[in-house]
């Protein structure tokens, strides 16, 4: 047995989705990022804190060699992040995934058993443009983020 094979082909579309960031819930992200990321992990580059109150949550992304982190913060109580903090499990909270064709996805997404979260809405740390989010029937949650060919936030 190979310690890697070559990837299969897939039925299906292809609708050009690409790893965009691993989402991981934060009570602070100064702490955070004080405590934990900046002294850890090297940081190249840190974005603006981005509010997006349709989420309920402040995000902040970090460029690290390898892939970006998204950190959320909850900025109100009934925050879908809140509910991650409480768990005390750790922070890891979803993956997210760009795609052009951002209507097709969630149909595809839907007729494979992912189950959408609420309704797509635009959000501010990706200049409005529209996300969604999925939990997968192995209950992994999934972002969608509707990004043009070539663009990225």
């Amino acid at each position: 047995m190979k310690a890697f094979e070559e990837p299969r082909s897939v039925p299906g579309a292809d609708l050009g989705m690409r790893i965009h960031h691993v989402g991981y819930a934060v009570s602070n992200i100064s702490e955070y990022l004080d405590g934990y990321v900046s002294s850890m992990l090297q940081p190249r580059a840190v974005s603006p804190i981005v509010d997006d109150p349709i989420q309920r949550v402040r995000v902040v992304f970090v460029e690290l060699p390898g892939g970006t982190l998204e950190l959320i913060e909850p900025i109100a109580s009934d925050s879908p992040i809140q509910q991650i903090l409480n768990r005390k499990r750790g922070g890891l909270y979803h993956v997210g995934y760009t795609t052009p064709q951002f209507d097709s996805a969630m149909t595809q997404a839907i007729a494979r058993g992912w189950r959408a979260l609420a309704k797509p809405v635009p959000a501010g740390a990706f200049g409005e443009k529209r996300i969604v989010f999925f939990m997968t029937p192995h209950f992994d949650i999934i972002e969608l983020i509707e990004m043009p060919d070539g663009v990225t936030p």
